[in-house]
């Protein structure tokens, strides 16, 4: 399942305990590993420019999304 979503030389660099904390998180959150991947990488990259999410507006847009991806995600896993 994983070397289908991801690059074979990303699967190559996770160890097996890694693996399966991806597999729990993806079942869990009924989400694909692009998906976890465009959310981490998105969140890590506020952190590291804070000052870019410090007006308003982009605070609400922000947490508009983060519910927004919530409530899609619930969704989706309620009608599996």
């Amino acid at each position: 399942m994983l070397t289908q979503e991801l690059a074979p030389e990303i699967v190559q660099e996770i160890d097996c305990e890694t693996q399966r904390y991806l597999s729990e998180i993806l079942v869990q959150e009924n989400i694909t590993a692009g998906e976890l991947i465009r959310g981490l990488i998105r969140d890590r990259w506020i952190m590291l420019n804070p000052s870019l999410c410090a007006s308003p507006t982009l605070r609400r847009l922000n947490s508009k999304q983060i519910i927004a991806e919530f409530l899609h995600r619930k969704c989706r896993s309620q009608h599996y």
